[in-house]
């Protein structure tokens, strides 16, 4: 992580206790590693870009998506073929 992309705020991820930040990322971690379903793993990344957008924001979720956009177009369209 880059110092200067630490984005200040008050929302619910910045209130939460150390602790439970660290089990909610061993969760996901978990989560996104077990092959489950698409439906799943869809939910799951749609459910951690609404708790950002409630703790940051819209605007500040699209600047990195777009910094990645081709990545994820790249790797959506060669996936299927392997």
């Amino acid at each position: 992580m880059i110092a200067e992309t630490f984005i200040p705020g008050n929302g619910l991820l910045y209130k939460l206790d150390a602790r439970a930040k660290f089990i909610f990322l061993l969760i996901s971690t978990v989560l996104l590693l077990v092959e489950t379903s698409l439906s799943v793993q869809v939910s799951f990344l749609l459910f951690l870009v609404f708790l950002i957008a409630i703790t940051l924001g819209v605007s500040k979720i699209l600047v990195p998506i777009r910094s990645i956009l081709p990545v994820i177009i790249l790797t959506a369209i060669l996936t299927p073929l392997f």
